[in-house]
């Protein structure tokens, strides 16, 4: 998941795109990206009744939990588990095992 720390959430930034990375024996694949805007019509990720009522209920942020918001969890461990029940409602997910999330700022990444 590629993110914008310019509109921050407490585990990094708002989620602008999502591609696939596969590695195997050593040899990493970094795929196409899409949109969070692709994304949006896959619903909103699963998430604990705590952090819906902390997050949208009852606190001041009221996110959607659609992709563009799954790094509002407090750890990386929540939002992969958020975001995995949105890939596995996807076309492209649905029959592909998503093993873990990597969460990167794309503006640190660049080539200087």
């Amino acid at each position: 998941m590629a993110m914008t720390t310019s509109e921050m959430r407490s585990s990094g930034g708002l989620i602008g795109s999502i591609g696939e990375m596969t590695a195997d024996n050593g040899v990493i694949h970094i795929g196409d990206f899409q949109s969070n805007q692709t994304y949006l019509a896959y619903g909103s990720g699963d998430r604990s009744a705590d952090m819906g009522r902390i997050f949208a209920d009852e606190g001041p942020l009221h996110m959607s939990f659609d992709i563009r918001d799954l790094a509002v969890f407090p750890d990386t461990g929540q939002a992969a588990t958020s975001i995995r029940s949105i890939w596995n409602r996807t076309p492209w997910g649905q029959n592909t095992t998503l093993d873990g999330v990597v969460m990167v700022d794309p503006v640190l990444c660049r080539n200087s």
